[in-house]
């Protein structure tokens, strides 16, 4: 599933969307300019990527970035989550509480209220896609539940299981996207030559700022391309160390065999 919807053809296809967003995003950016207000790019990132990636996963359009306080209500819920999903890989028994009704789990904490009742609105927004794309099956998929919806791989599939999927991607595409555009942004204004050389490149290759070239043509600038990656590297959201596992056959490194199937962990800079 996840195979084709990050396939390239796939993201070049929803590259209208981006740039949409990228425009509106950039309209806050010019507003703030002129009103002379600090620009929290933090918040304003997230935005980005929230409105982005609940589009992609076949919801429908996301009012965050049309939104006045630039959805300051659902950055909250953002760090809930995020904080949340820490105590749950400890202690899981603590995700039961989505079934628990509405009202128990306002006692017992406000915050995972929030949480429950984003949970139960995405599962509304879910079945509203999923019944709409039932009754359009012969259209090419292009989205998340398009993917799902008619192939017979995923016929089994639940709503529950979409609806999970779906918040995996919320939350991934989110926060996690949102933090390494906020981490490349501080480590390219604070080093001039980065900052010197990146700008010359894409003032050469991009004369025009209203007409930004498709993302293939946007591959080819090798210093670009390069920052991208080194940012990637540097600014990785994940809190904790990557598991690396080749099933296939042993793995030789630096003198060591490393088993089949067997876990090897790295840190994010090696990764």
């Amino acid at each position: 599933m996840y195979k084709n919807l990050f396939a390239l053809r796939s993201i070049h296809a929803f590259e209208p969307t981006i740039k949409e967003n990228i425009a509106k995003l950039e309209e806050k950016f010019v507003d703030h300019k002129k009103s002379k207000e600090p620009i929290n790019l933090s918040h304003e990132y997230r935005v980005l990527t929230a409105d982005t990636i609940t589009t992609y996963i076949g919801l429908g359009p996301s009012p965050l970035l049309d939104d006045g306080n630039l959805g300051k209500s659902y950055r909250k819920y953002a760090r809930i989550v995020t904080e949340t999903s820490v105590l749950v890989r400890h202690f899981p028994l603590i995700a039961l509480f989505r079934l628990l009704p509405p009202w128990m789990v306002t006692t017992i904490s406000s915050e995972f209220s929030i949480l429950k009742n984003h949970l139960d609105t995405l599962r509304i927004q879910v079945e509203l896609a999923y019944n709409g794309k039932v009754k359009r099956q012969n259209n090419p998929a292009s989205t998340m539940i398009d993917g799902i919806v008619g192939n017979e791989r995923h016929s089994g599939i639940s709503l529950n299981e979409i609806t999970e999927e779906a918040l995996i991607l919320e939350g991934a595409g989110t926060d996690s996207t949102g933090q390494a555009l906020e981490c490349a942004t501080f480590y390219i204004l604070n080093n001039p030559d980065v900052t010197r050389r990146l700008k010359t490149e894409l003032a050469e290759a991009i004369p025009n700022p209203e007409e930004i070239p498709p993302l293939p043509k946007l591959k080819e600038l090798k210093f670009f391309t390069a920052v991208i990656n080194e940012s990637l590297r540097v600014c990785s959201p994940a809190s904790s160390r990557f598991p690396r596992v080749n099933e296939n056959y042993p793995t030789e490194y630096k003198g060591w065999v490393i088993p089949a199937s067997n876990k090897v962990y790295s840190d994010v800079k090696d990764g």
